[in-house]
């Protein structure tokens, strides 16, 4: 019996025994002390792999590094790198280390990490079998796996898998699509990390799918004869309910000898984004060329009729009338210039390159209305000026704009017989709003996004180009703000709240001062 022979057992400590028992099982074993940068390797190690070494090698990290492979080392790395940041917290490798310079061993690895505490790894504790110890089948699978799982978690592409007999639950996925929907690492109950693909497992995909598209994608994968690749768009919604525009691509394939169904997704928002800037960019484009061709064309017209009164008065010898025609095709000529420095000022506005800098409103709209004293003055109107803020712009631009959206006020006031115009900002929420208001003529509903294009004039028989607020609002938005203009509330000096109030909302981030 085993009791009359305990004193031919050794009275071993844990760690020897540990080394024991590992030397029994043919494996190696490989304490990699992080803290000290110091290996511990059990000393059977040489004799399972014949190694042909000076023993104290083997405690040398970059001896290590010197016998692996170098077509295997980038996926040793990247398990050596993914025990170190806690991505998880074991992982199995096959790769092959160098015996002599044409003889390999093919080396199964599983790689633990050992906690010193529960944001630090201490210590990587590696046990090593040659393959030809294990079932060579499941090696060569594992080797296809590791491969084939280093190269999809690298892949810009997100994937899942579900096997066809239950679609909608995610048996596979890599960390890309953990990424694309906004899924974050998460804790277990023992404050282990776990990776990102593992979180979205047994999952319902469906749930990430938009509600008017999940019908067309149930009815797609419950078709029996689904064999459909080619690329479909759809709306997903990520873990923080921001909806996506992404391209899916299906196959059906084998998954451990079932029919499983394969989805490779593509995040598109931003290309989808920039796809309908582009289209919205043509669409103005068309526009802005129609209402040129129309706007330069008129004074042209104007000129060649009256080039032509002109031979006909000389011929007359007409002298009043000749030189009535000759001061109309002088105006007409001052429009038309006037046309084209408007155009091409508003074709510079974002097309050079201009750095930010700090700006006081208040101080631009000082100098503006000083620059615009004469125009103030002719028209009787009061200038009301509040608190303006200091933001980070192009200050020739935040002239250029006050200066635009004061004109405008000043011109519109009709027959009011107390104008004024108001400059002031105000915080509304998040949003920082600086406003110019006036209780002039006011702008209809159904006009008020057309003033704002090229050339849009509402009352020809006012001076003016039709260029300043176009002007404007390409200055705004060269500054990633928004303009827009509404109605006048009633003040003291506007009690019927007529006239309009012209708001620029400027981001958070080019908020200096706001006093």
């Amino acid at each position: 019996m085993l009791s009359n022979h305990r004193d031919d057992i050794p009275n071993l400590s844990d760690a020897e025994a540990l080394s024991f028992l590992y030397q029994i099982a043919g494996v190696g074993l490989i304490v990699w002390n992080l803290k000290q940068e110091s290996l511990s390797i059990s000393p059977n190690i040489w004799d399972l792999f014949g190694f042909r070494a000076d023993p104290e090698e083997y405690h040398d990290v970059n001896f290590w590094q010197g016998i692996i492979h170098v077509d295997d080392w980038t996926n040793v790395n990247q398990a050596i790198s993914d025990i170190k940041l806690r991505k998880t917290l074991s992982k199995e490798i096959v790769f092959r280390i160098k015996k002599s310079e044409d003889d390999f061993l093919w080396i199964l690895a599983r790689v633990h990490n050992v906690e010193y505490n529960q944001n630090t790894t201490f210590k990587i504790v590696a046990s090593l079998i040659e393959v030809d110890r294990l079932n060579s089948d499941h090696v060569e699978a594992k080797l296809h796996w590791d491969r084939y799982r280093n190269l999809i978690n690298s892949s810009p592409i997100g994937v899942f898998v579900t096997l066809r007999e239950n679609p909608k639950t995610i048996i596979y996925t890599n960390d890309t699509l953990a990424e694309i929907l906004g899924v974050d690492d998460i804790e277990n109950e023992d404050s282990k990390i776990l990776e990102k693909r593992y979180i979205l497992r047994d999952h319902d995909f469906t749930q990430f799918i938009l509600e008017t598209d999940k019908k067309r994608m149930l009815a797609l994968l419950n078709d029996k004869y689904l064999n459909d690749t080619s690329v479909k768009e759809l709306k997903m919604i990520t873990q923080d309910s921001k909806i996506l525009d992404v391209e899916v691509k299906i196959i059906v394939s084998d998954w451990e000898e079932k029919e499983a169904i394969y989805f490779f997704i593509q995040d598109v928002t931003q290309r989808k984004l920039e796809r309908d800037q582009l289209a919205m960019a043509n669409e103005d484009l068309e526009r802005f060329t129609y209402s040129v061709s129309h706007d330069l064309k008129t004074p042209l017209t104007t000129i060649r009729s009256f080039l032509g009164e002109l031979q006909k008065e000389s011929r007359e010898r007409n002298s009043e009338l000749f030189i009535e025609d000759l001061n109309r095709i002088t105006r007409a000529a001052g429009r038309l210039e006037k046309l084209v420095a408007g155009l091409l000022e508003l074709s510079r506005i974002g097309r050079f390159h201009t750095e930010k800098e700090t700006v006081s409103l208040e101080n631009v709209v000082s100098k503006q209305l000083e620059s615009l004293s004469e125009m103030v003055k002719n028209s009787n109107a009061a200038i009301i000026v509040g608190k303006l803020p200091t933001i980070k712009a192009v200050r020739v631009r935040m002239h250029q704009l006050m200066q635009n959206l004061i004109q405008n006020a000043v011109k519109f006031m009709g027959d009011e017989k107390k104008p004024t115009v108001e400059i002031g900002s105000i915080k509304k929420n998040d949003m920082y709003i600086v406003f110019v208001r006036d209780n002039g003529i006011g702008i209809e509903d159904n006009h008020k996004e057309r003033i704002f294009e090229v050339f849009s004039r509402l009352n020809p028989k006012i001076d003016g180009t039709g260029v300043g607020l176009a002007e404007a609002k390409r200055i705004v938005e060269t500054h990633d703000a928004n303009l827009w203009v509404e109605e006048s509330p009633p003040r003291s000096w506007n009690p019927k709240g007529k006239g309009s109030t012209f708001c620029i909302s400027f981001p958070e981030s080019s908020i200096i001062n706001w006093r």
